[in-house]
């Protein structure tokens, strides 16, 4: 009894562990998940964003590079000396010392620098931006999924009250002249409806699968997502992210850090010929019959005699007059795509005040009220396949143009960064 009381408490603790973890699992996926813990779990899963703290990580590093000095450079000779004269000849030697520290001209090591820290700023830069796009990616594809969702449980909900319907209208045993035509309408529109439910329900899976690509929740069974994801809020001033798109859109951005590194590369590239000098002591001896010492400091600069550079020079200007086209192409590419998105906006605005997400449950109300009044014998198989048409197509109609609007205020604000976000 003793030996077996411990695996009794553990077999105890294993199922009080299990039961605990299942109730906490079907309680997380029936409470509606919102769209914060999905951008969370897509920033923190993505691998992509480790990537390019990596490339922080080496910018960093030729920052420090770039503001470190050059080595210095040790030279150093022997040798023998020979000395002639009346008596005879004497044999001695020579050492020749020279500590030379390279200097660069005033000015390039500050470009250098600069050059430096601008390719981190532009890594810092596609850092958040890449933040910016996985989220605005996961917003979307959680407002396209939740609208598929809904889709699906409409089309499901509609295909039980025909079903329900059909068996009413079967039992009835009905012998009216038009019962046929009622009965072949009844069972081809069930039909009809057993297939665009099927079709919604592969929507939605799609949906979801292109959500969990982002999110990486690895879940068969996906959670049930808050229609709160589809609510886009308040009107922004869309002609106000236009303006703000041609300044502060991070395409722009980063194109107008090309342009600065481009103009530093011309002005290093314009110094080239006269790059630095090497400045330092010098010792100098030599011994035969007499001990000869030399001290002083010498100075090696570079004489552009030969080689002026200019080639690179004109190269260095070609790359910088692109970097200025480019970054004014950015500019009206920016600006044309933000009027392209607030446009879209404007008319998802228009088509979600005239279809609310509040006529989901006016729709669900409609199709159990026509259930209802069929049982009753007080509407026939017209009306009610009509009232079950509306709810399909107003109920797509709303989700539909609710997922559009966030769609668009989503790219709008992506593309025009409104706020400012910039390392």
């Amino acid at each position: 009894m003793k030996q077996a009381w411990p695996r009794l408490s553990r077999l105890l603790a294993v199922t009080v562990i299990t039961t605990a973890f299942e109730r906490a699992w079907a309680e997380e996926y029936r409470t509606p998940m919102t769209v914060e813990p999905l951008v969370d779990r897509a920033l923190a899963g993505s691998p992509l964003l480790r990537a390019a703290e990596e490339e922080i990580a080496e910018a960093r590093g030729g920052v420090r590079s770039a503001r470190a000095w050059a080595n210095p450079e040790l030279e150093a000779a022997a040798g023998r000396k020979a000395e002639s004269d009346a008596t005879g000849e004497t044999m001695g030697t020579t050492l020749h010392l020279r500590l030379m520290q390279p200097v660069e001209w005033p000015g390039r090591r500050a470009l250098r620098r600069a050059l430096a820290e601008g390719d981190l700023r532009a890594a810092e830069l596609a850092l958040v931006q890449l933040k910016a796009e996985i989220a605005a990616r996961t917003m979307i594809a959680t407002a396209r999924c939740a609208a598929a969702q809904r889709r699906a449980e409409v089309a499901r909900r509609r295909t039980e009250r025909l079903v329900s319907a059909e068996d009413l209208f079967r039992g009835s045993g009905a012998a009216t002249p038009g019962v046929a035509v009622d009965r072949l309408t009844m069972s081809s529109t069930l039909r009809l409806a057993r297939a665009e439910m099927r079709q919604s329900e592969g929507e939605a899976d799609g949906a979801w699968q292109d959500l969990d690509a982002l999110v990486h929740l690895h879940e068969t069974r996906p959670p049930v997502l808050d229609l709160a994801v589809l609510d886009p809020g308040a009107d922004p001033d869309g002609d106000a992210l236009v303006v703000l798109a041609a300044e502060r859109g991070f395409e722009v951005r980063r194109k107008r850090l090309e342009l600065g590194r481009r103009e530093r590369e011309l002005r290093l590239t314009r110094s080239e010929p006269w790059a630095g000098l090497a400045v330092g002591p010098f010792y100098e001896s030599a011994v035969a019959r007499s001990r000869e010492s030399t001290v002083g400091v010498g100075v090696t600069v570079p004489l552009p005699l030969w080689n002026r550079k200019r080639g690179d020079v004109e190269a260095a200007s070609a790359r910088t007059d692109r970097a200025r086209a480019e970054l004014a192409q950015a500019r009206e590419a920016a600006t044309h795509g933000a009027r392209a998105w607030a446009a879209r906006l404007r008319t998802a605005r228009l088509l979600c005040r005239e279809l609310p997400l509040a006529m989901l449950e006016e729709m669900e109300h409609l199709g159990e009220l026509a259930e209802r009044q069929f049982a009753q014998g007080r509407i026939g198989v017209a009306a009610l396949l009509a009232a079950e048409e509306q709810v399909m197509r107003v109920s797509g109609g709303v989700l539909e143009a609710h997922a559009d609007a966030v769609e668009a205020l989503v790219e709008l604000r992506l593309v025009s960064n409104p706020d400012g976000v910039m390392p």
